[in-house]
């Protein structure tokens, strides 16, 4: 009985690794879905020059996971436009839906959210430009860590579990 009991501590430690693991490969798809969207918003933007509640919605069916939950909060309180600012609507939506990235990539969006709509095309493309361009910073120094960062965790889980397992039995 011990034996099993050991055995089960020794799994739900590797399984807390594993799932650390699978959290970052989540982050950098967060960050791809959020450069892809980005990209997608400065098209319309300076293709169109369409309005940002078009952009938005546009943007919306062609995202998933946090970026969606993200731009979905940002349409959701539209109604609260004339109460609030746009930038104040976009940060609060970054806080909440966005708390996975780093605070860097996060301070990026906040200050892409003060010039959209604000600004002509031009400067607002210039603003997602920079956005996109700290996003892939992160990014790309989350994928040279990426392989290693999760065999780390799924060894620390595993380790932890069979150090709980040794104490136990």
């Amino acid at each position: 009985m011990n034996l099993i009991g050991a055995m089960l501590v020794m799994l739900g430690c590797t399984a807390a690794g594993i799932i650390k693991a699978h959290s970052l490969s989540q982050l950098d798809k967060t960050y791809s879905t959020l450069i892809s969207a980005l990209m997608l918003m400065k098209s319309e933007i300076s293709s169109r020059s369409a309005a940002l509640d078009d952009v938005l919605s546009i943007v919306f069916g062609a995202v998933t996971g946090d970026a969606a939950r993200f731009i979905e909060a940002v349409i959701g309180d539209f109604s609260k436009l004339g109460d609030e600012t746009f930038c104040t609507i976009w940060s609060s939506a970054a806080e909440s839906c966005l708390q996975c990235v780093s605070q860097r990539s996060l301070s990026a969006l906040k200050a892409l959210g003060g010039s959209l709509g604000r600004y002509d095309s031009s400067m607002q493309c210039e603003a997602i430009d920079r956005c996109i361009s700290e996003l892939s910073a992160e990014q790309k120094s989350l994928r040279e860590t990426l392989g290693a960062n999760k065999r780390m965790y799924v060894g620390i889980g595993g380790a932890a579990g069979l150090i709980t397992a040794i104490v136990l039995i």
